[in-house]
């Protein structure tokens, strides 16, 4: 009997053993697919961003001021023309480039620069008269570029010194001819009444 159930037991054991080889084998196919397919799925995701990443613009315009020329530059006239050169890959829009001007405490002047011949671009500041005379202003252009992703820049301060000629008050200047005419009248009276007293 014991003989017997050893000869049903054999064959069953052999059974399971392959059985389980084949269940062995075949999860283990399914899990090398599934990594398979993770890493290419992975190695996809990485080249679509790499792509993505070289579309991106992270340079921004390059500016270079050609008027001022020289940092801590003298203006002594009552307009100047503030004139840059930028350059980019991407070509700049009108309303994407602005100058900036303060004395150090206050922006005054946040204006768009106009486009002229290749790649530069002025502002003509006018009215220096009516600013404060003797003393610094600094200068910045900023600029965006048209790119998907706008990369904009802005350059580094330049100095100038307003020094305009004196202006000449004309109140003062009216009363100075008004004394002038008076002592002129007065002396010719005073020069006509000493020949009749004599």
């Amino acid at each position: 009997m014991q003989k017997r159930n050893n000869k049903v037991k054999f064959p069953f054991i052999m059974v399971c053993l392959i059985f389980s080889t084949v269940i062995f084998m075949a999860l283990n196919s399914n899990i090398d697919f599934i990594l398979n397919n993770n890493i290419e799925n992975r190695e996809v995701y990485q080249d679509e961003f790499s792509i993505y990443l070289n579309q991106l613009d992270l340079t921004g315009p390059n500016i270079t001021f050609i008027q001022p020329n020289l940092n801590y530059t003298i203006i002594e006239t009552k307009s100047y023309e503030i004139i840059v050169n930028i350059t980019d890959e991407h070509p700049l829009l009108s309303g994407n480039v602005r100058v900036q001007i303060s004395n150090f405490t206050n922006l005054l002047i946040n204006a768009s620069m106009t486009s002229s011949e290749g790649d530069s671009w002025t502002y003509k500041w006018e009215n220096l008269s009516t600013y404060v005379n003797r003393i610094f202003y600094t200068i910045r252009v900023w600029a965006k570029d048209s790119s998907p992703n706008g990369t904009s820049s802005l350059s580094e301060a330049w100095y100038v010194y307003l020094n305009l000629p004196r202006r000449i008050n004309l109140f003062v200047l009216r009363n100075i001819l008004y004394i002038i005419a008076v002592s002129f009248i007065f002396a010719a009276i005073c020069l006509y009444i000493n020949k009749k007293t004599r």
